[in-house]
């Protein structure tokens, strides 16, 4: 071979694999296509893996009747990347919202509320504990509405990787929800009498 040669094969196979890379880096970077759909995919599992982990938590504490107190830690990933879930959703400044309908169900405020079917926003998981807090603003503090539905709202840059989940069973005490953003801790008092 000639010495030209080796430097035209070097140069093309160099032009495949720096194409390979383009295609790579814009896939992983979500700007359009297939890729926004796997954002959402990885956005829209934790947030059912976050639904589970609280009703989980839930009740357990239920299960163990009155004075049982139990920590859950949850690893958050998608729900934390604020750039992405507004490319994805369109929305400025989400926030993660909060609420408890005989489980708890969580979605992205300022996304349409939809419960069922392959364009599910809202991911639910059913707790023990049986009660409708949906509209019963005044346990959740910072307390807000979407869709007409009354919860906790956590902007996501407040939430920290690693999310820990107290709840108790203190009926001395009324139920209430609250987020406190220096611990990164979701407290749940379940208070029922």
């Amino acid at each position: 071979m000639k010495k030209g040669q080796v430097s035209l094969e070097f140069l093309f196979i160099f032009m495949i694999f720096t194409l390979i890379l383009i295609y790579s880096i814009r896939m992983t970077t979500f700007e359009s296509g297939p890729s926004v759909e796997v954002a959402r995919t990885q956005i829209s599992l934790e947030e059912k893996a976050l639904a589970d982990a609280i009703s989980n938590t839930i009740s357990q504490v239920y299960a163990h009747g009155p004075g049982s107190k139990s920590t859950t830690y949850v690893h958050l990933t998608y729900l934390r990347w604020k750039t992405q879930i507004e490319r994805v959703y369109g929305i400025n400044n989400p926030s993660i919202f909060i609420t408890y309908k005989n489980g708890t169900c969580v979605t992205i405020k300022g996304v349409s509320w939809i419960e069922e079917g392959g364009n599910k926003t809202v991911f639910c998981s059913e707790s023990l504990l049986k009660v409708d807090w949906s509209n019963n603003g005044t346990i959740y503090n910072p307390s807000t509405t979407h869709a007409g539905n009354q919860g906790l709202e956590i902007p996501v840059e407040k939430l920290k990787k690693t999310l820990k989940i107290v709840v108790e069973w203190n009926p001395d005490k009324s139920p209430e929800w609250s987020y406190n953003e220096a611990e990164g801790t979701l407290y749940i008092n379940i208070g029922i009498g």
